[in-house]
C-alpha cells in the first residue's frame, strides 16, 4: 500500500506539471485553463485506480543453456553472521501497509461529510434568506456573507448586505461575475474536485491541483467579465474589496471572491499581463520532462487491491531442477529451528583458537541440504571446515519457495566458532573464559579434582627481560592489562605446567612489551 502511494505520488507530480504547460499554452490562446486541471485530476484517478487493482505485466526472460534463468551480474547475496538471511519487507513499511488502509478510509469518510455537511448548511440558510433584485438579476442577500454561489443543482447568486450600497458600474461587476459561475457549472465542477480530494486524502499532489483548479475556474471568469465590461482597474478594486470583506471564509463554498491572497495576486496580474511568460513556460516544460523520465524509470509496485491474486511465476522460468540464487525467489531458504549446528574442534577450543567458515550449498525442494554441493569459501582453520562438513547433512531448512512452489536455493551461510559468553561446564571439566582489556576472551581448561584447594595466584606478569613484575589470581587485575601493552601470552595447563608452578596450574604467564613494566608493580 504505502509503495503503491509512493508511486501514485510521484506520477501525479509529473502530471500535474504538464498541466501547468497546459494551462500556460491554453491561457495565452484565450482559451479556457480549466480544463488542463480537469484532465490532470482525471488522470490521476485512473492512475491509482490502475495501480491499486492492475497487475503488474511479466516479463518474460530467455532460459539459459541450462534451462535456468538468467542470473544478474554482480547481483549479491547477503549473508549476515545471524545465519541465513530472511527476505522481509523494512519494519516501518509494513506497519505502515497495515495502518494506511484505515487511515485512508477514516480521512476520506471524514472529507466527504464533511463535503455533504457544508452543502446541507447552504442550502437550510438559502431558505433564510431574504431574495432580492440588483441591477435587474435575482439575488439573495445575507448579512455578511458572500458573494458568492451556492448549489449544485440549482445553483443561485448569494450577496452580503454591503453590495447594495456599491455604485451602479461595480454592482454590475460583481454581479458578472458571480453569473458567469453560475452560466458555466463551476460549482458542480469544483465540487467534483473537492470530493476528488477526499478520496486521495494522502495525495498532496490532488490537493494542489484542486487548488489550481479553483484558481483557474475563477481566472476563465475574470477574462469573460473583462471581455464585456473591460474595466480592469474597477474589476480589480472590487476583488480586493470583495476579499477583505467577506466574514466567513468562503474557501469551502463552490465559487466566490474570497480566497488565498497568493492566489488573488495571481489573478490580478494575469488581468494586466496576458502575454505568453516564456521563461516560466520553458522551466515548467523541463521539469515536466524530468519528472516524466523518472516516472517512467519507476518500476509499479504489486497492486494492493483486496482479495487481488499473487503474481503466478510462469512454468517455463522456474522448471524442475532448477538452482536458484535468493534474489530470484518469493521466500527464501531459512534454518529450522532446533537444527544441529558445527561441533566446535575440541583440540581448537582447549587452545583458544576462535574462527570463521563460509560455505555455499543448495538446499533442496524439502530442506535437505546437498553434500555433494558443499563449497567452502573462506575457513580460518581447515578442522572448522572439517566440522562443517561433518554437520551439513544432520541440518534441516524450510525450503524456498515460487509462486507458493517449493523450489532449490543455492544458499551462503557463515558458521562462526566463537569461545565468547558465560562460563559453561561440560562433563569432567570447566571452561574459563579471562578477559584481557578490550581484546577477546581467551580460554583454557580447568580439570575437576586436579586443582589444588584455595585460589593460588595463577597470573604472572613478566617484564620484556623476563623479571616477574606482579603475581595475583585471574579473578584480580587481569582486566586492568592493555592489549597494546602485551607481546605475548603463555597458557599453561595441568599437565603442561613447569614443576615450579604446579600449585598455580592453570598458569597463565604475560610477558609485557619494552618499557611497560611499570604500570603493573605492585
Amino acid at each position: 500500500m504505502t509503495l503503491v502511494m509512493a508511486y501514485v505520488i510521484l506520477i501525479s507530480a509529473a502530471v500535474a506539471s504538464v498541466a501547468v504547460v497546459g494551462e500556460m499554452i491554453m491561457r495565452s490562446r484565450t482559451s479556457s485553463g480549466r480544463w488542463a486541471w480537469l484532465g490532470a485530476l482525471v488522470t490521476v484517478a485512473v492512475v491509482t485506480g490502475g495501480a491499486m487493482v492492475l497487475p503488474v505485466p511479466v516479463v518474460e526472460h530467455g532460459l539459459g543453456e541450462s534451462g535456468t534463468p538468467p542470473v544478474l551480474a554482480g547481483a549479491p547475496v547477503s549473508a549476515p553472521p545471524s545465519g541465513v538471511t530472511v527476505q522481509a519487507v523494512p519494519a516501518l513499511i509494513a506497519r505502515a501497509d497495515r495502518v494506511m488502509p484505515i487511515a485512508w478510509l477514516c480521512a476520506s469518510l471524514a472529507l466527504l461529510v464533511a463535503i455533504v455537511i457544508g452543502q446541507r448548511w447552504l442550502a437550510r440558510e438559502r431558505r433564510r434568506w431574504r431574495q432580492a433584485s440588483v441591477n435587474g438579476r435575482d439575488v439573495l442577500v445575507t448579512d455578511r456573507l458572500g458573494p458568492a454561489v451556492a448549489g449544485v443543482r440549482n445553483p443561485v447568486v448569494f450577496v452580503p448586505q454591503w453590495v447594495l450600497a456599491l455604485d451602479h458600474a461595480s454592482q454590475e461587476l460583481l454581479l458578472a461575475h458571480e453569473f458567469e459561475h453560475v452560466k458555466r457549472g463551476d460549482t458542480r465542477l469544483l465540487v467534483a474536485g473537492a470530493i476528488s480530494a477526499a478520496l486521495m486524502p494522502w495525495n498532496p499532489v490532488v490537493w494542489w491541483m484542486v487548488r489550481r483548479l479553483r484558481l483557474s475556474v475563477e481566472q476563465d471568469c475574470d477574462a469573460r467579465v473583462l471581455a464585456t465590461h473591460p474595466d480592469v482597474r474597477r474589476y480589480a478594486d472590487l476583488l480586493l474589496t470583495a476579499a477583505s470583506r467577506h466574514g466567513l471564509s468562503a474557501r469551502l463554498l463552490a465559487a466566490h471572491f474570497g480566497e488565498h491572497r497568493s492566489d488573488l495576486e495571481r489573478r490580478i496580474k494575469a488581468m494586466a499581463d496576458t502575454r505568453l511568460q516564456w521563461r516560466r513556460v520553458v522551466v515548467a516544460a523541463m521539469v515536466a520532462a524530468g519528472l516524466g523520465v523518472v516516472s517512467c524509470e519507476t518500476p509499479r509496485p504489486e497492486p494492493v487491491a483486496p482479495g487481488f491474486p499473487a503474481k503466478e511465476t510462469p512454468d517455463r522460468v522456474v522448471g524442475t531442477g532448477d538452482v536458484l540464487e535468493e534474489f530470484q525467489v518469493e521466500k527464501p531458504v531459512t534454518m529450522k529451528a532446533g537444527s544441529p549446528t558445527p561441533s566446535y574442534p575440541a583440540i581448537l577450543r582447549e587452545a583458544g583458537v576462535e574462527g570463521e567458515v563460509l560455505v555455499k550449498f543448495v538446499v533442496n525442494e524439502v530442506g535437505v541440504p546437498d553434500s555433494a554441493s558443499l563449497e567452502v569459501v573462506r575457513a580460518t582453520h581447515e578442522l572448522f571446515a572439517v566440522a562443517v562438513r561433518k554437520a551439513l547433512p544432520g541440518m534441516r531448512f524450510e525450503p524456498a519457495q515460487v509462486g507458493g512452489k517449493q523450489v532449490k536455493q543455492m544458499v551462503q551461510q557463515p558458521f562462526t566458532f566463537s569461545l565468547l559468553g558465560a562460563t559453561k561446564t561440560t562433563g569432567g571439566a570447566q571452561e574459563v573464559e579471562v578477559p584481557v582489556g578490550e581484546a577477546k576472551m581467551l580460554a583454557f581448561i580447568v580439570r575437576r579434582g586436579e586443582r589444588p584447594a584455595g585460589p593460588p595466584p595463577n597470573v604472572v606478569i613478566l617484564g620484556s627481560s623476563g623479571k616477574e613484575v606482579a603475581r595475583f589470581t585471574a579473578d584480580g587485575r587481569l582486566d586492568e592489562i592493555k592489549p597494546e601493552d602485551i607481546r605475548s601470552i603463555e597458557v599453561f595447563k595441568p599437565t603442561t605446567c613447569p614443576a615450579s608452578a604446579q600449585a598455580s596450574c592453570p598458569l597463565i604467564r604475560i610477558t609485557l612489551k619494552p618499557g611497560k613494566e611499570a604500570a603493573y608493580k605492585r
